[in-house]
Parts: structure tokens; sequence; C-alpha cells
């Protein structure tokens, strides 16, 4: 009976650590979308402002 016991106790442990890391790679592919829309929003905002005041072209110095 100790035996099974111990193997209730470490198949237990075994999903509490699964579960542990499922959530912690969920968190971090949130992370990663939310900081994707964000440099998504940025590049836009970007190109709006280029497009209404444009940098000017400076000659080469070459």
């Amino acid at each position: 009976m100790k035996e099974l016991d111990e193997l209730r106790v470490s198949e237990e442990d075994s999903e509490q650590r699964r579960m542990a890391y499922c959530r912690v790679c969920i968190c971090e592919f949130q992370r990663l979308g939310y900081q994707d829309a964000y440099l998504a929003e940025l590049k836009s905002s970007k190109k709006a402002l280029l497009d209404q005041y444009p940098l000017p072209h400076l000659p080469n110095s070459d």
C-alpha cells in the first residue's frame, strides 16, 4: 500500500508540474502576442507620421 500511495503522490506532483509549465507557456505566448500587436501598431503610427511629414533627402557624401 505504501508504494501505491507514493505512486499517487508522484503522479499528482507530475500533474502539478505539468500544469505549472502549461501556465508559464500560455503566459509567454500571450506576452509575445501583445508585443506583436504593439509593434504592429507602432509601425503603423510611424508610417502615418512619415507619410504626413516626409524626411528630407540628404545628398550623398560619397
